[in-house]
């Protein structure tokens, strides 16, 4: 989960703990925020106007097999929509 810090990131978190077989890791450009703290594992990762961002992103994804993307940052929606295939494949 992008966007650790977002409002709505500790309802989020709350809800998706109620299944048991998830293993969270939540991301946001900003090292203090709530989700670091809820979840299994936290990681700083670049802001979505940075050009690095998609690339550092898919990257985590591959490396820590993840099979779910949410992001929370309505700003990482289209560098995330424009590589949409490469995460669908990571």
């Amino acid at each position: 989960m992008t966007g650790a810090g977002a409002p709505g990131a500790a309802g989020i978190i709350k809800c998706l703990r109620k299944e048991k077989n998830i293993h969270l890791i939540a991301a946001d450009a900003k090292d203090e925020v709530v989700g670091k703290y809820l979840a299994d594992e936290f990681l700083v990762i670049p802001p979505a106007s940075d050009s690095q961002f998609s690339d550092k992103l898919l990257s985590l994804c591959r490396e820590r097999n993840v099979h779910v993307l949410l992001p929370l940052v309505t700003k990482e929606l289209i560098p995330l929509a424009d590589r949409m295939k490469e995460f669908e494949l990571a």
